[in-house]
């Protein structure tokens, strides 16, 4: 999964901006403690940035190019079952 603005976003003028925890949840619909497990141990979810001592944030084209690769691969499943 590529992780990098992709070129629709870049295309379409889309910048990267920082969101934080509250919104990651409310994208992804994943509790605190699953986003943080999948940070560990899932290398295709975005992993976050520090912005200081006690702050993280994720890029949110990031965030969204993971749901995005998420919902291909329900979907390639549903074409090949």
């Amino acid at each position: 999964m590529n992780l990098l603005v992709g070129t629709r976003d870049a295309e379409a003028g889309c910048s990267p901006r920082f969101v934080k925890l509250p919104e990651v949840m409310a994208r992804t619909a994943l509790s605190r403690s699953e986003i943080y497990r999948r940070v560990r141990n899932d290398p295709s979810f975005p992993k976050p940035t520090s912005l200081g001592v006690r702050c993280i944030a994720w890029v949110d084209l990031e965030v969204d190019a993971y749901i995005r690769d998420h919902i291909a691969q329900r979907d390639a499943k549903a074409v090949s079952a």
